[in-house]
């Protein structure tokens, strides 16, 4: 199949939510899950030796995932599923397809008229799919590819941080916080730490903060990290004094503050001069 025919010969197909008739809205939705599945097919047959996807997406391939992304929010739950699912299932080889899509699954977040209760539904049947499927797993072939992937059905990458989250979606977030102590717990590695910590700093990821410090320390004690990346310690060290600029340190939960003095005594162990600075202070307090 030419895929710039397709491109080309529905370059005309509006968002679901512009139909007037249930009979249009649902010939619109057959040609959406139609190009889900062409874009499936394109991967699938992409595979090279190593069962990874070359390359980059190509504008036929943005295409696509701008056309599903926008109308999975005029659908219900079920009718989105048979339209994301496709591309979810080919996993941690198609890295550079998956991070796109969710990139452009959050910006719906952006939009006035999103649907907040039907985008968490969503979200979360995605997350849900991905726990349950082997595609997705760290213990493959493809764990280098696995790290970014869950990283970015989290929203975790510094694109989606810096777009979305630094707006106030903290409602959204507190929802989400038993699928982020699963990320933490069993898909959080060494090189994402710096972006988790960027996240729980920003203006919606904050309401977490005081768990996620938690579960931060939690990782480097488990698997006894003792060299921690230098932007990693600068992330680690803003979202604490983030933390300590809205919170009495004293008031906090203990597990919290037993998290917040570990993380810190690791990175004065690193020669990092403001964490040194910072323990001394919460230390004589």
């Amino acid at each position: 199949m030419d895929c710039h025919v397709v491109m080309y010969g529905y370059s005309w197909l509006p968002a679901l939510n512009e139909a007037t008739t249930d009979e249009e809205r649902g010939d619109w939705y057959s040609i959406y899950h139609q190009l889900s599945l062409v874009l499936w097919e394109r991967l699938i047959c992409e595979l090279d030796e190593k069962g990874e996807v070359n390359g980059t997406p190509y504008k036929i391939d943005n295409w696509i995932i701008d056309k599903i992304t926008s109308t999975l929010l005029h659908c219900s739950k079920e009718a989105a599923r048979k339209l994301w699912e496709p591309i979810l299932s080919v996993g941690a080889a198609a890295e550079y397809w998956i991070t796109d899509f969710m990139h452009k699954w959050f910006d719906q977040l952006l939009k006035v008229d999103a649907n907040q209760e039907l985008f968490l539904e969503t979200w979360r049947d995605m997350i849900a799919f991905a726990k349950s499927s082997e595609v997705w797993s760290s213990e493959g072939s493809h764990w280098h590819k696995s790290e970014k992937v869950w990283e970015a059905i989290l929203g975790l990458d510094s694109f989606t941080a810096e777009l979305v989250w630094k707006h106030d979606h903290s409602d959204i977030i507190t929802s989400m916080q038993q699928e982020f102590c699963y990320y933490a717990e069993n898909k959080l590695t060494s090189y994402q730490i710096d972006h988790f910590a960027y996240f729980l700093n920003t203006t919606s990821g904050k309401v977490l903060s005081v768990e996620g410090i938690t579960w931060i320390y939690q990782y480097m004690s488990k698997h006894k990290l003792s060299r921690i990346e230098e932007r990693a310690q600068g992330s680690i060290n803003d979202l604490i004094t983030s933390m300590l600029d809205t919170h009495r340190f004293d008031q906090l939960p203990e597990k919290s503050r037993k998290s917040i003095l570990g993380l810190l005594k690791l990175l004065a162990d690193c020669q990092n001069t403001k964490s040194m600075e910072l323990f001394k202070k919460l230390v004589v307090c």
